[in-house]
């Protein structure tokens, strides 16, 4: 006898309950997930302010009213051992080649070149490009206008702080516009970005200066979110250190349509990179826009707003693009470095070297690229503030000038006057809830968690007792309008606790930018300089190392 098994299916009513129980359960587990991150995140955040507090009960840097110690600690660079004062760029003048040296010009007490000073444009680095002393000169003069008009200045590194509320105005006025142009992608160029041309800039009745200056534009992005506000912050945590080489950056909000006309427009002519396309699921420019810009902004929208047009338009960072930018590899104040590896570290570990040192100072000092190993000191301790997660010799480490050969000559090019310098770029991916990425002062500070001697003690002075200051309490230490300080303080009641920085960061940062960063990012900014200032303070009492600890 054979028998048959009779297979019924589920009825329809019974397959749509299954569906919405798994829909259910699928939403269900997604909202636990959520809200176990945002716990984790939570809780990083409070178990850092925590070992905050633990470590201020035993370091003289932070711990209350010790002020006096701290001060005395944070006052003990030396300028005549370490050969140099005034700042690392006295120490370049002193010991790059004049071979790597751009036109001589003046420069004012507030440190802005004058381009009408200008001598010795035949130097050698000028013999590489393709010009003539006149075209030169007439270029600085052009420059020199547009910078009395804009406040906008390419040349002057450091930047003069008393010019960016004007240049940073000029950028992001849509009404001097002209053009947005895409930025290609190459092996260097992940992010999509784009170029601001602007309008003719008129000087007087008879004369009008073309494309007077260009601008970065960096945009929100899939996987890139923070990449525009975070350009933004980052100028600003730069000023507020008194640091002065991030380009005035300012915040605009560009059309969704002035995006898609110069994508449509310029589609054809801007260059790819086939492995980023692949990771988008992209074959071809227009795709990628459209995937990683235009499908995530239609998902994000903190980060749109109506224009004065009401045109929806997003949020953007604007960066004034600066001359004769090369990369610090390419530089004689290079180390030596192999790619992809932490082997620069070394240079920061005195106590490693304690036993290597050359009148006084660590073997670096008596090389060639002493300026840059103290570069690299002091732009870590920058980019562990910040949080920056994509810097290494190799990275986004940049110099105006310095380059001898290898000049590539257009219509815009300028040499950067006087002696090379650094300039600090690239900071879109800054300003995260986790630690900075290949940066020393992480790796050192997770190693004393560890229970490890620190590995870092190089610190620049100057900008050690600048973290300090801005630690302190807003309310002992800010000074101006008693009006407007009592209005800020009845908007905020937690304005008593909160640090200087952190009231001198709102009052500069424009308010659309906490819709896009979370306060919580940028308390972590605090809490990232009070470790540096206890890491210092672990240094400085070593009494192996401490003349060597802090450089001016």
């Amino acid at each position: 006898m054979r028998y048959s098994v009779v297979r019924t299916r589920p009825s329809r009513s019974r397959r749509l309950r299954h569906c919405v129980l798994i829909s259910f359960l699928a939403l269900l587990l997604m909202m636990l997930s959520l809200s176990i991150s945002f716990y984790n995140t939570r809780r990083s955040v409070d178990s850092l302010k925590m070992k905050l507090r633990e470590d201020a009960a035993g370091n003289p840097l932070l711990r209350e009213g010790a002020a006096q110690t701290a001060w005395s600690l944070l006052n003990t660079e030396n300028g005549s051992l370490w050969g140099y004062v005034g700042g690392i760029d006295s120490l370049i003048e002193k010991r790059v080649d004049r071979a790597y040296w751009g036109p001589t010009m003046f420069r004012s007490n507030e440190g802005t070149v004058n381009e009408s000073t200008v001598t010795n444009v035949v130097s050698e680095r000028f013999r590489n490009l393709n010009m003539s002393e006149a075209e030169m000169k007439r270029r600085y003069i052009r420059h020199q206008l547009v910078k009395e008009v804009t406040g906008c200045d390419s040349l002057s590194v450091p930047f003069n702080p008393l010019h960016d509320s004007r240049c940073i105005n000029f950028m992001t006025n849509s009404s001097n516009w002209l053009d947005v142009v895409p930025i290609g992608q190459n092996v260097d160029q992940r992010t999509i970005k784009f170029r601001l041309l602007f309008k003719p800039l008129r000087i007087n009745a008879s004369y009008s200066v073309e494309y007077p200056l260009e601008t970065f534009v960096k945009v929100p992005q899939k996987y890139f979110v923070l990449e525009a506000a975070s350009e933004v912050v980052a100028f600003n945590v730069d000023r507020l250190l008194l640091v002065n080489r991030v380009p005035p950056t300012g915040l605009g909000c560009l059309p969704l349509n002035t995006l898609r006309g110069s994508v449509n427009k310029y589609k054809h002519n801007t260059s790819t990179f086939k492995k980023f396309l692949q990771d988008s699921k992209a074959e071809n420019y227009e795709q990628w826009i459209e995937k990683d810009l235009f499908h995530f902004l239609r998902r994000a929208k903190h980060h749109l707003r109506k224009n004065g047009n009401n045109q929806t338009c997003v949020l953007v960072s604007i960066q004034l693009k600066i001359a004769d930018v090369v990369h610090f590899l390419e530089t004689p104040m290079r180390i030596p470095y192999r790619v992809f590896s932490d082997t620069w570290f070394d240079y920061f570990d005195l106590r490693a070297n304690v036993g290597e040192l050359e009148d006084g100072l660590p073997t670096f000092a008596h090389e060639r690229h002493y300026p840059g190993v103290l570069h690299l000191a002091a732009l870590a301790m920058f980019d562990y503030v910040i949080g920056n997660m994509d810097r290494s010799p190799f990275k986004n480490n940049f110099v105006v000038g310095g380059v001898a050969n290898q000049l590539v000559s257009d219509n815009t090019t300028l040499l950067h006057p006087n002696h090379p310098t650094f300039v600090y770029l690239d900071h879109g991916s800054s300003f995260r809830l986790r630690r900075p990425e290949r940066n020393p002062i992480a790796k050192s500070h997770i190693g004393f968690e560890n229970g490890k001697e620190d590995t870092f003690c190089l610190f620049r002075g100057p900008l050690l007792r600048r973290i300090q200051e801005l630690t302190g309490p807003s309310g002992e230490i800010t000074h101006g309008n008693k009006a407007k300080k009592e209005a800020y303080g009845a908007a905020h009641n937690h304005r008593s606790t909160e640090t200087l920085f952190t009231h001198m960061l709102r009052e500069r940062v424009p308010p659309e930018v906490y819709s896009v960063i979370d306060s919580s990012n940028l308390d972590l900014v605090v809490v990232r300089m009070k470790e540096l200032l206890a890491m210092a303070g672990r240094c400085l009492s070593d009494e192996r190392i401490r003349r060597t600890v802090l450089f001016p």
